[in-house]
């Protein structure tokens, strides 16, 4: 809970994170602390904007700092779109070689590419009811 916004809200139930109730409008807002800062500052359409309380009205300043760790967030966002775009989009799943060449056993090339076809292939092991089942 290290975002500075929880101080304005409460959790619904304390192993929930995303249902927090506004300690402003009394309000109980679905998203988590995401959706609860847009609330703060009204900035999004999908999250009604906090209207405060008689008892209990919203400080200006509380909206505003909403508003500044909203923007410093879109601004990192944006900060690492444009990194990425720089490195490029490589596939992290694929390794880069130097250059080495794998030798294949000509057994291991018919398997794979399935020379072996006939009946009898799916009997040598499977113990599967399918892979065991004879044709008539």
């Amino acid at each position: 809970m290290s975002d500075p916004a929880w101080q304005w809200c409460t959790r619904v139930n304390p192993k929930d994170r995303l249902r927090v109730k506004c300690n402003y409008c009394k309000q109980i807002i679905l998203g988590g602390i995401s959706c609860f800062k847009n609330h703060i500052a009204g900035t999004h359409s999908d999250v009604a904007a906090c209207t405060g309380s008689q008892e209990n009205p919203l400080p200006a300043y509380v909206k505003h700092q909403c508003m500044e760790i909203l923007n410093a967030v879109k601004a990192n966002r944006i900060e690492k779109e444009m990194q990425d775009a720089e490195e490029g989009y490589e596939d992290p799943h694929v390794e880069e070689s130097e250059g080495e060449d794998v030798d294949l056993e000509e057994e291991d090339v018919g398997v794979s590419l399935g020379i072996d076809k006939g009946k009898g292939i799916m009997h040598g092991g499977g113990s599967s009811a399918t892979a065991t089942r004879k044709r008539r």
